[in-house]
């Protein structure tokens, strides 16, 4: 199990990951980072900041483009 970071201008429970934008840099998906700060940076481009937090496990069916 992992933590990671969504920075948003809202809360978001559940991810879902929409066909109808195609506007990231890898694409569709649903952006975290294992850095807190990194999430903060995001969130900072709204008037409203939220940092969603997330426990991952491990799931070998999803595609996960990982920078290092």
């Amino acid at each position: 199990m992992q933590i990671v970071y969504h920075g948003n201008y809202c809360k978001i429970e559940t991810p879902k990951i929409l066909d109808n934008k195609y506007t990231k840099d890898f694409g569709k998906g649903f952006y975290c980072t294992i850095l807190k700060e990194q999430a903060i940076k995001w969130a900072n481009k709204y008037d409203t900041k939220i940092i969603n937090l997330y426990e991952y496990h491990e799931n070998n069916n999803l595609k996960i483009k990982e920078e290092i």
